[in-house]
């Protein structure tokens, strides 16, 4: 509980990386509140060997690059002790999170314009901490996490003509946790998958589409066991989403832009079927600025930890209304965002009786508001120096789960302010 944990993917996979807070996409789904795209890098330049070294962890990787292909791979090892020796920390650790990852990623180029991508990744981590009660301080038990976990997907993008191409994508993930208490042990197994296959291109020199259509699976087997074996229990759901998304791109003048999607979804599990309308506009504001407002609905299955409990909850849903400023010039960033979600359809449950499937019902409301500021000043102003600040503002309330009311959810800070400096040393390549 309550505890920050390093992410699984490296960010230096990945050429671009948007963190939409809204409005984003039809061509993305099963997001109630916020998307984040990676787009992975191409085929690697160069045949490289990089160490990383960190307070806590070493990472070692090699990276081998031909004409048409690379192969890439990464080993790491990761243990929070010696920081946390250094930097205390306010949870009574039993034994610091400890780590080992692994990836190998593979591309190639085929044809002129025709790029085939494989990747896959390996992690194992364990965890043990005292967990204090909220009513007394002076009670403990001891709470164990161990984990592994392994994804992996495939991609090709072509060129299809002169003005259209074609993307097909695979991926698969698995992650076992098993849960360690003093009296208790949960082993919870999640796996699932993923098909996808999209089209983009120009009608005319005005309009551009993007549509295309993807398949997901996901499995869950949740179990509890009393180590005094007077109860086990096993609760599970498998859930198949069937969606496809049509998008285009206007230009209505040469300043002004609108996107208009729809994305349609059916799920085998509750056997709903959802077409969610998605609009956005542009402005130029001269050859820096840009002015855009976005709105959309969304739509999202319930939690696994509601959804195995109840199979066929009805999904979340969400609408939402962005606007957004951005300048850029020279490498300087300023962006502001407003942004306005209504939530509705939350699941509800008796917080007294969690397993009874006749208590949960989806009449849950909520909304959120708020403002994110953001300025990146990328090696314009000094010499080798890239530095960026932001800050976010919301204010939201939900009733939903277990809450008695509308409150504020146990995520969501009013206030967040984030500063990071990057200073790159040329002769040593390394920053």
């Amino acid at each position: 509980p309550n505890t920050p944990t390093r992410n699984r993917f490296s960010p230096f996979m990945f050429k671009g990386t948007s963190f939409s807070t809204g409005g984003y996409s039809a061509e993305y789904g099963q997001g109630l509140s916020s998307a984040l795209i990676l787009s992975s890098k191409e085929k690697a330049d160069q045949t490289r060997t990089d160490l990383t070294i960190i307070p806590f962890g070493i990472e070692a990787a090699q990276c081998l690059s031909g004409d048409k292909t690379s192969l890439a791979g990464k080993v790491g090892y990761f243990n929070m002790k010696p920081y946390y020796a250094i930097v205390p920390q306010n949870i009574d650790w039993v034994a610091p999170p400890e780590s080992v990852d692994a990836n190998l990623v593979f591309r190639n180029k085929i044809g002129k314009s025709g790029i085939i991508k494989a990747y896959g990744n390996f992690t194992w981590s364990t965890s043990q901490m005292y967990n204090y009660s909220i009513d007394d301080p002076g009670i403990k038990n001891t709470l164990q996490l161990d984990d592994l976990y392994g994804y992996f997907n495939t991609s090709y993008k072509n060129s299809l003509g002169k003005k259209w191409s074609y993307l097909m994508g695979f991926s698969y993930s698995a992650n076992h946790d098993v849960y360690s208490f003093d009296t208790a042990a949960i082993d919870d197994r999640t796996s699932g998958g993923q098909l996808k296959l999209a089209f983009s291109g120009d009608i005319n020199g005005r309009i551009s589409l993007n549509t295309g259509m993807d398949v997901s699976l996901r499995d869950n087997e949740f179990t509890f066991s009393d180590y005094r074996g007077e109860l086990t229990n096993m609760l599970s759901f498998r859930e198949w989403i069937l969606a496809s998304f049509l998008e285009a791109d206007i230009y209505i003048t040469s300043d002004l832009l609108t996107r208009v999607g729809l994305r349609s979804e059916y799920s085998y599990l509750n056997n709903t079927h959802a077409i969610d309308p998605r609009v956005s506009l542009a402005y130029k504001l001269g050859k820096r600025a840009s002015v855009s407002f976005a709105y959309g609905n969304f739509q999202q299955s319930a939690k696994e930890d509601l959804l195995r409990i109840v199979n066929d909850l009805d999904n979340e849903i969400s609408t939402h209304y962005i606007l957004n400023y951005q300048y850029i010039h020279q490498g300087r960033t300023f962006r502001i965002e407003g942004y306005y979600k209504q939530y509705k359809n939350l699941v509800k449950y008796d917080p007294a009786d969690m397993f009874d499937a006749s208590k949960y019902i989806n009449t849950g409301s909520g909304y959120a508001r708020g403002f994110d500021i953001f300025w990146r000043d990328s090696y314009s102003s000094l010499k080798n120096v890239d530095y960026w600040i932001s800050y976010s503002f919301l204010d939201t309330e939900r009733d939903y789960r277990d809450f008695p009311e509308r409150s504020i959810p146990i995520f969501a800070s009013k206030h967040n302010i984030s500063i990071a400096y990057k200073q790159f040393f040329p002769k040593l390549r390394s920053f």
